[in-house]
């Protein structure tokens, strides 16, 4: 097998880490994370995030999934590796347009809006949330 490939294996294995830890306290913050520790479990989730980020946009990573499109290269490739290459060539060039800081603090306040509207639904006042909801549909756009 291609030895670019093999190193795009082993990249993917290595931003999945990062994804993977990124879950994990996003799944903490939504079931069983206590109300003080939300602050140092939304900056772990940015981090960890980020770091999973700066590999899927780094140039390295840029440069193995430009080889591997190479029509020549491409042809030689099984199915699944057609695809994996395809789609996460289409997602590097998508995230390369997103500045990194602004991904770090998008993925904060995410997690910071989802503790606001578990409070705003305990509430009942959706006042609480609107803020958090303007914020979040804005950096959407």
């Amino acid at each position: 097998m291609n030895q670019t490939c093999e190193q795009v294996k082993e990249y993917l294995k290595k931003i999945r880490k990062y994804e993977q830890a990124a879950a994990l306290i996003s799944w903490d913050l939504q079931t069983a994370a206590p109300k003080k520790s939300i602050d140092s479990k939304l900056e772990a989730l940015g981090f960890f995030s980020t770091e999973a980020f700066r590999l899927s946009t780094a140039e390295e990573y840029g440069s193995m999934l430009r080889e591997l499109s190479r029509p020549e290269v491409f042809a030689g490739l099984d199915e699944a590796m057609q695809v994996t290459v395809r789609r996460n060539y289409r997602d590097y060039q998508r995230f390369q347009r997103v500045p990194q800081d602004f991904y770090t603090d998008y993925i904060t306040t995410s997690g910071r809006s989802e503790k606001v509207w578990e409070e705003a639904k305990r509430a009942g006042d959706f006042s609480l949330f609107a803020p958090s909801l303007d914020k979040m549909i804005a950096m959407t756009k």
